[in-house]
């Protein structure tokens, strides 16, 4: 509308860290503020694993929809229990390509491990992260769930919520094929290459 009708006109100017575009609720801003959007992406993989796992060992195909409803639903309280993380939780890397990672499984790997931070917060962040994430896209994950009618282990949680959700990561960490590609190469096998 132009001024002369007397609308008013507002321009807004974001400073700062830009807001994940799936994440409007202030928990997850504040969160990327903190942490770093690389923190948060590593720990919001972490989420998805932990609730991928409760998923799988829960909800079953042949359930009804219902039960699957109600069984996504305990798993996602159980999903960010601090002990569902390492017990030695390492953050490492460079800032912006910073990780969550397992410290024994660090040393397992070997080689160099350039700025490495074993602060015995780390878990406490990634429950704090992963409280928030679940809380947030709660019933998005439960209609999925519900919905699925295949193994829901086998589907890629990480890619839903940290990848097209939350807008935190621009790829899966844990689970890095994309469902498009599931569905392609199963269709794509040959009775000779089973």
């Amino acid at each position: 509308l132009p001024l002369g009708m007397g609308s008013a006109w507002l321009i807004f100017v974001f400073v700062g860290i830009p807001q994940p575009a799936g994440a409007d609720d202030s928990r997850i801003t504040s969160l990327v503020e903190d942490m770093g959007k690389d923190l948060v992406c590593s720990a919001c993989a972490y989420s998805a694993k932990s609730l991928r796992g409760l998923l799988a060992k829960h909800v079953k195909p042949k359930m009804k929809r219902k039960e699957k409803a109600k069984k996504a639903q305990d798993a996602i309280q159980k999903a960010c229990s601090n002990d569902r993380w390492p017990a030695q939780l390492a953050e490492y890397g460079d800032t912006g390509k910073r990780r969550y990672e397992d410290f024994q499984e660090l040393i397992k790997a070997g080689g160099s491990i350039s700025n490495l931070n074993m602060s015995p917060g780390n878990r406490d962040k990634v429950t704090n992260v992963c409280v928030a994430l679940l809380d947030m896209f709660k019933n998005t994950l439960v209609e999925k769930a519900a919905s699925y009618d295949e193994r829901v282990g086998g589907y890629n949680w990480e890619r839903l919520l940290c990848v097209k959700s939350a807008n935190l990561c621009t790829e899966a960490v844990f689970q890095p094929w994309d469902d498009d590609e599931e569905e392609s190469d199963e269709e794509g096998r040959g009775d000779d290459e089973l």
